[in-house]
């Protein structure tokens, strides 16, 4: 039987620019003492800041506007595997990230 791939909650900080004329502004959410959470199957930041899907769950669960850019993941704190998906296979994690 194949293993599911593994889920993972992870403490990190996130980070993104929003446009104010012809300025940036950063806007950083958590903090080691208080970090921001998302659940995912990806592994490690760099996984996460490219899967399109993965970014856009990001923007959702931090409320971030539409007109941001540049969201990513900085630092993860701490990582904890939750379960294993049912549904995506461990082998498939190479084309999926």
């Amino acid at each position: 039987m194949k293993k599911g791939q593994e889920i993972f909650e992870h403490n990190c900080k996130i980070f993104w620019q929003t446009k104010k004329g012809k300025a940036f502004l950063n806007h950083k959410k958590g903090r080691e003492s208080s970090p921001f959470i998302i659940l995912t199957r990806a592994k490690n930041a760099l996984d996460m800041n490219r899967h399109f899907q993965t970014i856009e769950y990001i923007r959702k669960i931090a409320k971030i506007p539409k007109t941001a850019i540049n969201i990513r993941v900085l630092k993860i704190y701490k990582t904890k595997t939750i379960s294993r998906s049912s549904w995506y296979k461990e082998e498939n994690y190479g084309n999926e990230f």
